[in-house]
């Protein structure tokens, strides 16, 4: 009876350490939240010196009184056309996507969030940045703010307000992500009894999605540049075929931004990035393509044998 007891007890400490969390989470996201904040004085400033024109195709030409404004603006526009992804891009970065939409998939990404140390990553290059483009970040956070506070129905008020540090996090978060590391930690996990989805999991979120009658081994990217002395018209071309998908966290969104400080470029960026990633200005173009650099080195940890943690 003793035993049994005992096992009973064991057996409700595990069910309270694992669904106690669980419920919390469940109630935390079902709870109603504040509205956003205010709009700071700067993000009103900068609404005041943006205009934001929409062409047949809905593509938005953004037009600021300067580099900051025009990033305000581009963070609207896109906000208008797709903030869920936005947002949720966000919180995925912060490792807080769990508290967003209660899924496998949430909780595998904020776990290797922190395997990877994405905030610490982030708070160290964040300090490493100019002033300048630290203004120009929080420029770009601040028109998701607006965004949020003018549309609070549709934004989840426990991230909100978001800083600069927030839009790099983005990056740090994206990066080993595209370059691969999720198919290692697949790799790694997949050598243990108890095997996790860790990696399989994070990776097919960036995984090209072959149309019908074509398979992975086509799936990559390409870029062609053409010169004067190659064209008949004596013109240079660019040609920029990236193959992302077309939803989701690394679908190109198309836009052109213009600031009276010099910005002018027109193409495609990701959601919460405040730069045009692929695209063009009025003297050159630019493009990169999906490939595999060996950025990604893996050690075998030896433990010494008489187990006193070297």
């Amino acid at each position: 009876m003793e035993r049994h007891l005992q096992n009973c007890r064991g057996l409700a400490c595990l069910l309270i350490c694992c669904i106690l969390p669980a419920l919390l989470l469940a109630c935390s996201a079902l709870q109603p939240a504040p509205t956003p904040p205010e709009p700071t004085a700067a993000a009103r400033q900068y609404a005041r010196e943006v205009v934001i024109n929409r062409d047949t195709w809905g593509i938005p030409h953004i037009f600021g009184k300067t580099d900051n404004a025009t990033a305000f603006g581009l963070a609207y526009a896109h906000a208008e056309d797709d903030f869920p992804l936005i947002q949720g891009s966000l919180v995925a970065a912060r490792g807080n996507l769990a508290l967003l939409k209660l899924a496998k998939i949430s909780i595998i990404n904020d776990y290797l969030v922190q395997l990877l140390d994405i905030p610490g990553h982030t708070e160290r290059q964040y300090r490493a940045l100019p002033e300048a483009f630290r203004s120009f970040l929080q420029a770009y956070a601040e028109g998701l703010n607006y965004y949020a506070h003018l549309h609070p129905d549709e934004a989840d008020s426990r991230f909100f307000p978001l800083a600069g540090k927030d839009v790099l996090a983005g990056f740090v978060h994206k990066l080993p992500l595209l370059m691969g590391v999720g198919k290692v930690l697949e790799d790694l996990y997949s050598r243990s009894a108890d095997r996790l989805e860790v990696g399989a999991a994070i990776q097919k979120q960036f995984e090209w999605n072959a149309p019908p009658g074509l398979d992975g081994r086509l799936a990559g990217s390409n870029a062609h540049a053409v010169g004067p002395q190659r064209s008949a018209d004596g013109k240079v071309r660019l040609n920029i075929n990236s193959h992302q998908p077309w939803e989701g966290p690394v679908a190109w969104y198309e836009a052109h931004v213009v600031s009276e400080e010099g910005w002018n470029a027109i193409g495609g960026t990701f959601p919460a990035a405040p730069v045009i990633l692929h695209g063009h200005n009025q003297t050159l173009g630019w493009a990169h393509t999906v490939n595999r650099p060996d950025f990604i080195d893996v050690y075998k940890l030896e433990m010494h044998p008489d187990g006193s943690h070297q």
